[in-house]
C-alpha cells in the first residue's frame, strides 16, 4: 500500500516521475537478447549458438510482391 501511495504522488510530481524512471533505466544494466539467447542454448540445450547471419525472406520489395502474388494464383 505505501508503495502504491509512494508512486501516486510521484506521478503528480513529473520532475521527480522522469529523474526516477530515468535513474531505473540508467541502473538497470546491460541487457543484450542475443547474449542471452546463446547462453540459454549453451546452458539449457547445450548447443554452441551460431552467428551465422541468415538472409532476408525477400532481398527486395519488389521479390516480396512477386512472392505474394505467386501465393495468391
Amino acid at each position: 500500500m505505501r508503495r502504491h501511495v509512494m508512486e501516486r504522488l510521484l506521478l503528480q510530481n513529473q520532475e521527480a516521475w522522469m529523474r526516477k524512471s530515468l535513474m531505473n533505466i540508467a541502473s538497470s544494466g546491460k541487457f543484450s537478447s542475443d547474449r542471452t539467447i546463446a547462453q540459454y542454448a549453451r546452458e539449457i540445450w547445450g548447443v554452441e549458438p551460431t552467428y551465422e547471419k541468415l538472409a532476408a525472406p525477400y532481398d527486395t520489395p519488389q521479390q516480396e510482391q512477386e512472392a505474394v502474388e505467386a501465393a495468391a494464383k
